[in-house]
């Protein structure tokens, strides 16, 4: 067992959160839910090399100090769309939970072959520690939706909780920076501080692009895709604070947020960042605009933003092999092939296993859809298809407008910016995995889910007009 530097510090703070500060715990939960490459703790487990990152173990802690009463005394736990969120989620996890029962049937009757060959050997199918870690991170994650759906039931504890988020997408965004700014003044990255896990999956950090000499950047993430999942998901909500005037940290900080996370998503060199950029921009545009806050000048502003990124890039030599790199040339590159190879694969794992897949943690494919099937087969898909359709017509019910042209609610403003927080979450994940290991996909959940119980004003400061912001 290691104990990191940050695990020094992170302890102690953690058991006196516990004992006497349970919001502490609560601020932890969220600070952390990017920082998926630290870990406070590493050790052997069975057969491989574990850590117990930041955000599990303060979440763990959390929910813990919580306890089921906080839940069974919420008013939200008890509503009926909630009960169903629960039985939706029961029901994949059931799922789950079936199908670690493959790896023992199939017991090596099944060879599992690597994505990208010569990263591991192939090797028969068998129960293994993955399986283990794969489900109690599915199961922390489900858990965590739920709390947190609880939790920010309450407009007050939702707009807490987005400023303890968008904190640290500023910090993690600068941290990237300097990571960014290190590797280019030639300088020692400081990756001892917060990237401490020692799987071999959180060391993104260095990950370099040899054809054209750039070090990629993950700040405090495991690889540059993933923390572009999360950039992409912070974005979406300093976009809307900016433009529809909802202040979230303050008028400038909120700015800044966005400055800073649109900086760092260029610097990670990720197709994931640059597709989700240029999602993210119409999406949440579109969104503005169902919401009647799509003013003039927010449109100019995008459009010179926009304007300056194409100068640059016709007149950057560097940036347009960058491009033709990660994004033209993506399938041909060795990152583009194994993506794919991951998907027929795990295609061929499901063919033959159809109804629960080869059990959850035994398949990798980078996207939702096959990584599902090809781990709890049809069974799990359906469980987490009918988990989804309920959170998306929750969120489309909830964004009814008010006949008055010059007011939307705090509900309906919420439910949009959710829904375009939701559909970026599920497109990334599609064309760079299923971030279920991540705490980002469960903390975009849960807030969607706590939606539908947001009155439909804020009761101390009234619904904003439309004037109510600027530029």
């Amino acid at each position: 067992m290691h104990l990191t530097l940050i695990g020094v510090v992170l302890i102690p703070i953690g058991i006196y959160g516990y004992f006497f500060a349970p919001n502490l715990l609560y601020v932890g939960t969220i600070f952390f839910l990017p920082f998926s490459a630290t870990s406070i703790v590493n050790f052997g487990f069975m057969d491989a090399t574990k850590g117990i990152p930041a955000l599990f173990y303060f979440g763990t802690l959390w929910m813990l100090s919580a306890g089921p009463g906080t839940l069974q005394r919420c008013r939200a736990w008890r509503s009926q769309p909630m009960q169903t969120t629960v039985r939706r989620l029961r029901a994949f996890m059931l799922a789950v939970g079936l199908s670690l029962l493959m790896p023992i049937w199939i017991n090596g009757g099944l060879t599992v072959e690597p994505y990208e060959p010569g990263t591991v050997e192939a090797g028969p199918l068998r129960f293994t520690s993955r399986n283990i870690t794969q489900t109690m991170y599915l199961l922390f994650g489900v858990l965590l939706t739920l709390f947190l759906a609880a939790r920010n039931s309450r407009l007050g504890e939702l707009r807490k909780t987005l400023r303890i988020f968008l904190m640290s997408s500023f910090f993690v965004s600068c941290w990237g920076m300097l990571q960014w700014f290190c590797y280019s003044a030639g300088v020692t990255y400081p990756a001892y501080i917060f990237n401490t896990s020692l799987v071999e999956s959180a060391t993104g950090y260095t990950q370099t692009l040899d054809d054209l000499g750039i070090t990629r950047v993950s700040s405090v993430a495991t690889e540059p895709s993933m923390f572009a999942q999360f950039s992409l998901i912070a974005l979406v909500f300093a976009i809307f604070a900016v433009a529809s005037g909802r202040v979230v940290i303050s008028k400038l900080w909120d700015r800044a947020v966005v400055y800073a996370l649109v900086i760092v998503l260029l610097l990670t060199t990720s197709t994931t960042a640059y597709v989700g950029l240029a999602l993210v921009v119409p999406v949440s545009l579109l969104g503005l605009w169902y919401l009647r806050r799509l003013k003039p000048g927010f449109v100019a502003a995008v459009g010179l933003a926009v304007l300056a990124l194409f100068i640059g890039y016709a007149h950057s030599g560097l940036a347009q092999a960058l491009a033709n790199e990660m994004i033209v040339s993506k399938a041909e590159t060795g990152s583009g092939l194994g993506r794919l190879n991951s998907v027929l694969l795990a295609f061929g794992y499901f063919s033959r296993y159809p109804v629960l897949g080869i059990g959850w943690g035994s398949a990798t494919s980078l996207d939702i859809v096959m990584k599902v099937l090809s781990n709890t087969g049809i069974v799990g898909l359906c469980a987490f298809g009918w988990f989804l359709q309920h959170l998306f017509a929750q969120l489309w019910r909830s964004m009814s407008r008010e006949t008055s042209p010059v007011r939307i609610s705090e509900r309906t403003y919420w439910a949009c910016c959710l829904l375009v927080a939701s559909f970026i979450l599920l497109i990334t994940g599609e064309v760079s995995g299923f971030a279920f290991v991540y705490g980002h996909t469960w903390f975009v959940f849960g807030l969607a889910l706590a939606i539908p119980f947001l009155p439909e004003s804020d009761p101390q400061a009234g619904v904003l007009p439309l004037t109510s912001h600027s530029l």
